[in-house]
C-alpha cells in the first residue's frame, strides 16, 4: 500500500501509474483527507498538551489543599473536545485507509504499457515447450 507521504510527494506518478493499469483514482480527495488528518492531529496534540498542563496544575493545587473548580471545568471541556476530535480522526483514518488500499502498486518504468498480453514484449524463452 502506498503511503500518503509518497502520494503527497508524487501525485502525478501515482495518477500515471494507475491510469496505465486501466484504473482511475482521485488523488485530490486523498490529499484533502490527508491534509485534514494532519490538521486534526496538530489540534489534538495541542489539546492533549493543554490537558496535561491542567492535570499538573490541579495536582499542585490539591497538594496545597486548594480545589480549583475553574481548572477542573476547563479540563473537562478540553477532554470532551479531545474525544470529539479523536472520533473525527477515526472516521477520516477509516475513509483514507479504504481509498489507499484501492490504489494498486506502481508499475516499474521498464514495463511496457498495453491493454492485453498481446502488447507484452518477449524478453526470453526458458525451457522447452512440450
Amino acid at each position: 500500500m502506498l503511503t500518503t507521504a509518497f502520494i503527497r510527494e508524487n501525485p502525478d506518478l501515482v495518477v500515471r501509474s494507475t491510469k496505465s493499469r486501466g484504473e482511475e483514482i482521485d488523488v485530490d480527495i486523498i490529499l484533502g483527507l490527508d491534509k485534514k488528518r494532519r490538521e486534526l492531529l496538530g489540534t489534538l496534540n495541542d489539546l492533549r498538551a493543554k490537558r496535561n498542563q491542567a492535570s499538573e496544575k490541579i495536582g499542585e493545587l490539591k497538594q496545597k489543599g486548594i480545589t480549583s473548580e475553574n481548572t477542573i471545568s476547563e479540563m473537562q471541556e478540553v477532554s470532551s473536545s479531545i474525544k470529539k476530535l479523536e472520533t473525527d480522526l477515526g472516521k477520516i483514518d477509516a475513509e483514507l485507509h479504504s481509498l489507499l488500499i484501492a490504489i494498486p502498486n506502481l508499475i516499474h518504468e521498464s514495463v511496457p504499457i498495453g491493454l492485453s498480453e498481446n502488447d507484452n514484449q518477449f524478453v526470453r524463452d526458458w525451457g522447452s515447450a512440450s
